[in-house]
Order: structure tokens, then C-alpha cells, then sequence
């Protein structure tokens, strides 16, 4: 389940589904949408993220520093970042 405040989106699973991704996808192409410069990610909650969402991450975050913008993951999961550090996208996301 994913959850829009302002400029923030936030996965609410605890393991992220292929549904959470076509939710986040909708999510973050609404708000880049509306003009955001810059869209916040919180994984707090979120302990597992299929790889097609890992890539649609780093996708995006790249497609939005090439427009002068930025995507920031504000919050994440302990074990999330275990994750992260063990593929080593960790530093590409500033965590």
C-alpha cells in the first residue's frame, strides 16, 4: 500500500509487491506531474522491495537529476539498508 502526502510517498508494506510498484509508479508520476522539484521516500515501514522497484528507483532518481530535480529516501528500515549496503546503491542514494 502506498500512501502520498505533499511531496512525500510512502510505502506502507512491510514486503513490497509487484502492486506496490504499479501503485508507487502512478504515485511518483502524478507528483512529478504537478511540478515537485523534489519527491521524498520513506521505506520506514518497508523491510523487502522487488528488484523492479529497486529499478525503477534508481531509473527515476537519475531521470530527475538530468531535469535539475531530485528524489530523496528520507526514511528506511534497518534491514532495508542492510539490503541496499549489499548491492551497494546505498551511496547512490545519499543513505
Amino acid at each position: 500500500m502506498i500512501r502520498v502526502e505533499n511531496n512525500k510517498i510512502t510505502i506502507e508494506s512491510s514486503i513490497a509487491t509487484l502492486e506496490d510498484k504499479n501503485e508507487f509508479r502512478t504515485a511518483f508520476t502524478k507528483l512529478t506531474n504537478e511540478g515537485h522539484r523534489e519527491i521524498l521516500i520513506d521505506l520506514l515501514r518497508t523491510t523487502v522491495l522487488p528488484s523492479e522497484l529497486i529499478g525503477f528507483l534508481i531509473d527515476r532518481k537519475r531521470k530527475l537529476q538530468q531535469k535539475g530535480k531530485s528524489m530523496k529516501i528520507v526514511a528506511i528500515n534497518e534491514i532495508l539498508k542492510k539490503q541496499f549496503d549489499s548491492i551497494k546503491i546505498s551511496e547512490y542514494f545519499d543513505l
